[in-house]
């Protein structure tokens, strides 16, 4: 019973840096990076993926897809983006 303990105090912050980091990395459009990044680096990664930049910033609000940062028309629906 001591060694499983023992194990799940190693454990633990593993888990909870696989969870946070796909959680932000998913709100960054990053999802997989977040995960290798907590899996790798336990809580370093975690906050290694806080600090990523996110790969879209804006959604187009005719169509929602994902537009880059210096885009001025949506590039599937044309929309203009202000």
């Amino acid at each position: 019973m001591d060694v499983l303990g023992g194990m799940m105090c190693v454990l633990a912050p593993w888990i909870v840096s696989v969870a946070v980091g796909s959680y932000l990395g998913w709100e960054r459009n990053r999802p997989i990076d977040g995960i290798v990044l907590g899996l790798i680096l336990g809580p370093l990664g975690m906050i290694l993926t806080a600090c990523l930049p996110y790969r879209y910033r804006w959604f187009c609000p005719e169509c929602e897809t994902g537009v880059k940062r210096s885009a001025k028309r949506c590039p599937a629906c044309r929309t203009k983006l202000s």
